[in-house]
């Protein structure tokens, strides 16, 4: 237990300061062969840099030498793809583009909430918890609206589910079809519905991932918020 104690707080440190070579050397004195060793340390870095337990700074740092020191260019490839998927939704990104029908069949891009802050969530209409976290939007989506614009894109298989569900509760913010948008699961990492992100007025992601109206996303939105206004021109409230 000792030793294993040992080679983790090893594996810990050599992550934090990203270093790869160092990584796979350590994999390599353990009896791996020189790729398997590289591709076991592209698999942890990936599911290391959720865990908490490593420096993201350090994992990034780690992967961008993998793209240039790994040892073939299919270990490199995999280096690339890891960094982007990894970054794609990083805070200060930008958030990836959507284009989604809305319930009255029209094409809704994010540009169009430009200059707003959006708390963009995603929902399936089969969960309990996704249908409790959007009764807790509402009082969210009343208070804020003059500077935060609420979407929610539903990601059931029959978009009229989520449309049943506007229509009984009354909901006033836009609802998007997400149904069978395999790439948008992917590029918003949404595989688990609820999820939630909180976008810039510039576009660009603010928490990612947010949370749920129930886990404390109001206090973290006003703190933004003033910061926000600190360093920018005040957002004037939208009275129309």
């Amino acid at each position: 237990r000792q030793a294993q104690d040992i080679s983790n707080q090893k594996i810990v440190t050599i992550t934090d300061s990203g270093d790869y070579i160092g990584l796979t050397n350590f994999f390599e004195q353990k009896g791996y062969g020189k790729e398997l060793a590289e591709l076991v340390v592209l698999k942890g870095l990936n599911d290391g840099y959720y865990t908490g337990s490593f420096s993201k700074e350090g994992v990034i740092k780690a992967i961008d030498m993998a793209r240039r020191a790994a040892t073939s260019p299919k270990l490199q490839t995999i280096a690339f793809q890891l960094k982007h998927k990894l970054t794609s939704l990083a805070v200060g990104g930008k958030a990836p583009a959507i284009k989604l029908f809305n319930s009255n069949n029209q094409t809704v891009t994010l540009d169009q909430f430009k200059g707003k802050f959006i708390y963009l969530t995603f929902f399936k209409s089969i969960s309990s918890d996704c249908r409790v976290e959007l009764d807790s939007i509402v009082s969210v989506e009343r208070k804020f609206r003059q500077v935060l614009s609420v979407v929610s894109v539903a990601l059931d298989d029959n978009f009229e589910d989520a449309e049943k569900i506007w229509k009984a509760k009354g909901y006033s913010w836009p609802l998007l079809n997400g149904s069978k948008q395999k790439q948008l699961i992917i590029n918003y990492n949404t595989a688990i519905p609820p999820t939630y992100y909180l976008v810039g007025p510039d576009g660009n992601l603010k928490l990612s991932q947010a949370p749920s109206p129930t886990h404390g996303f109001e206090p973290l939105f006003l703190k933004i918020f003033r910061d926000y206004n600190f360093n920018h021109q005040p957002l004037q409230p939208n009275h129309n």
